[in-house]
């Protein structure tokens, strides 16, 4: 459908009415209403649909963080990767369905347990649905958590959950572990990544993109979007001064090396470690996106606004 669908009552009561009347394109195209409020964008994309409503409704698209500190124009934008940037469910289901299997093979031949509790062990440790070959949601492990804390997780888990011994788990997990390396299939999240950071970057704006997953694959994920020479910082889980998520540190070792200010920066993320550490940080905004493992009741606590991707983030400036 063409069709945007707004609050007739919001309009009503609007002393705008008639200028936000005017705003509607004949086709669809993306329409922004700073007039009403600065934080809503419409778009079309894909046949998705994002509907707006009045300041009294707005709730859809509002976190429930409270009022951001936001201080304009907008210096810096931070990324996360995985569910922000790039599928999460393409890079990491098949990874875990891997390791899974590896483990598999590998434990069950020492006799200590069977297959079954193997997988369903390993697969609980992760957040990880089996069935569905997915994560269960925005605070499973695999959805937030930095390799290294995973790799121990998994080492726990076949010591004191499988009964392996404690040298028997920790050459399984050495054994059986593979860094994902960025040569999974990247599906971007954006209708035009490049795009979409060129034209930040024309706005003066710096672009950072901060996550949980190891360097080596992070770097062949973002050559992959063609992006690397349009981010001015990564951070990655491995690196040697990463404080992971939600501590506000990498936000603000990000903003000192860049220059700016963190209630300058905008944070996205699809999990609660991002918007956490955004808040932490007392970032500007702290925005929560449904392109990954998150959903809007999960996110909203700890997000000052609700978008449906990256796309919609020009909006927010």
């Amino acid at each position: 459908s063409n069709a945007v669908s707004l609050s007739l009552t919001a309009f009503a009561s609007c002393k705008r009415r008639r200028a936000m009347g005017r705003s509607f394109g004949a086709h669809g195209h993306r329409m922004l209403f700073s007039s009403l409020i600065p934080l809503v964008s419409c778009r079309f994309a894909g046949g998705a649909l994002l509907r707006v409503s009045s300041p009294r409704c707005f709730s859809s698209l509002r976190g429930g963080a409270g009022a951001s500190p936001l201080h304009k124009p907008v210096k810096c934008v931070i990324f996360d990767k995985d569910g922000t940037l790039i599928s999460f469910h393409h890079t990491w289901s098949p990874w875990a369905d891997r390791l899974i299997e590896r483990l598999v093979k590998r434990c069950a031949a020492s006799g200590v347990c069977d297959e079954r509790s193997i997988r369903s062990e390993v697969a609980e440790t992760l957040g990880y649905d089996l069935d569905q070959r997915c994560v269960r949601g925005e605070s499973s492990l695999l959805a937030w958590a930095a390799q290294p804390l995973i790799y121990d997780a998994i080492r726990k888990c076949l010591e004191d959950r499988l009964g392996l011994l404690p040298d028997d788990a920790a050459a399984a997990t050495h054994t059986c572990w593979s860094e994902c390396d960025g040569k999974e299939e990247v599906v971007a999240l954006s209708n035009n990544t490049q795009e979409l950071l060129s034209r930040l970057r024309a706005r003066g704006i710096k672009i950072a993109v901060c996550t949980s997953d190891a360097r080596v694959p992070t770097e062949a994920n973002l050559a992959s979007l063609g992006i690397v020479a349009l981010v001015d910082e990564i951070v990655c889980g491995d690196d040697a001064s990463n404080v992971p998520k939600p501590a506000p540190d990498n936000i603000l070792n990000i903003c000192k090396k860049l220059g700016v200010l963190p209630i300058q920066t905008i944070m996205i993320g699809d999990t609660n470690a991002d918007l956490k550490m955004a808040l932490a940080s007392n970032a500007g905004l702290s925005v929560a996106v449904l392109s990954g493992v998150g959903s809007r009741q999960d996110l909203s606590p700890n997000a000052h606004v609700i978008l449906n991707s990256i796309d919609e983030v020009e909006s927010l400036l």
